[in-house]
């Protein structure tokens, strides 16, 4: 009797390590991330203007990104809207908050562009004002790599203002190797200056700081728009943010009873770029019932045709068996001829 007591109690309590071990198991933490099909919102609802009357019939469309645990990453298998990737693919060499201001940074710049963008191609006169040079990288071997982080804004190198980022470049190119320059930056809003040497950067065969630049710029019209998007970031926005400007800028509405979706980045020449998670953006666009879904038709440098954007987003609407039409847009031009000649 004393003896099944104790097998008993044995059993119990490697039943109970099991249990605890099969949990850790579970919640333990992976290096993957998981990206599913997220909202599909009206980009009139970022849009800041003046204007009374602003089209709702323009949308943008997200991703839902989460680090997965064990669990999740299985379950995630069995799901086919999502999809895994390892956290290099994603955040590079950078953490959590460097990733977030990257993030930001791209949307400015996004942002900008879709203004200049827009207003060039309505015919809108507008002024750039450059306001310093944002850092979106910090090379290891950099001498400023532990003092710069990504976000802060340079405004002044020595006692030269610095407005722009060729302003920058011009300034460096004939500055000594051996000299120490005093960089005053903005951090939070508040000034702070560093100092270091340049380095030789052998693959631009020129010496510099050893950062990636990105030109923080305004761009100003005379019927004031501004994009604010507090919950949102990365550049992916760009194209549907530059054709709600755009009707804006003109006063025409760009599609009458069509629901518009789309994604892609837009550059300042209007090229429209490819964007990341295309299939689960095209299954959130089907499930939000889009008509159109604008999706950059780019194939970048040794990429294969199928792998491209509009022919991932052809391949998910097929199998979803959806009415929506995938237009491939290659710059702004091509969307705002397609919507004008199919209202």
């Amino acid at each position: 009797m004393f003896k099944k007591k104790i097998n008993i109690k044995v059993k119990f309590l490697i039943i109970g390590f099991c249990l605890v071990i099969l949990l850790i198991f579970f919640i333990w933490p992976t290096n993957y991330y998981i990206e599913s099909p997220g909202e599909v919102d009206r980009v009139s609802d970022y849009l800041v203007t003046k204007e009374n009357k602003v089209s709702h019939n323009l949308y943008l469309v997200t991703v839902y990104g989460r680090k997965a645990n064990m669990i999740d990453y299985l379950l995630s298998l069995l799901r086919s809207d999502e999809s895994r990737f390892y956290s290099k693919e994603i955040m590079g060499d950078t953490n959590d908050n460097q990733y977030d201001q990257m993030q930001k940074c791209y949307m400015k710049s996004s942002q900008n562009n879709a203004i200049y963008v827009a207003a060039k191609s309505a015919g809108i006169k507008f002024k750039i004002r450059y306001q310093g040079v944002k850092v979106l990288e910090v090379l290891p071997q950099s001498r400023f790599y532990s003092k710069l982080k990504i976000g802060d804004m340079i405004i002044k190198a020595n006692k030269k203002n610095i407005r722009s980022s060729a302003a920058l470049i011009e300034y460096l190119k004939k500055y000594p190797l051996h000299k120490k320059l005093k960089l005053t930056i903005l951090r939070n809003k508040k000034e702070k200056q560093v100092d270091g040497k340049l380095i030789n950067i052998p693959r631009l065969k020129k010496h510099g700081i050893g950062i990636t630049l990105l030109d923080n710029t305004e761009i100003i019209t005379k019927a004031p728009l501004k994009i604010c998007t507090p919950d949102i970031g990365g550049p992916s926005a760009g194209l549907m943010f530059t054709l709600a400007c755009y009707q804006v800028f003109t006063h025409k509405r760009l599609s009458m009873h069509k629901k518009i979706v789309g994604t892609g980045t837009i550059e300042a020449d209007g090229h429209v770029g490819t964007i990341g998670c295309i299939k689960q953006k095209t299954i959130a666009a089907a499930r939000a019932n889009a008509d159109i879904f604008l999706v950059p038709a780019e194939c970048l440098q040794g990429e294969k045709k199928s792998q491209t954007n509009y022919q991932i987003a052809l391949k998910t609407a097929k199998k979803l068996k959806t009415k929506m039409k995938i237009v491939p847009v290659y710059n702004f031009r091509d969307a705002i001829n397609y919507l004008k000649n199919n209202k």
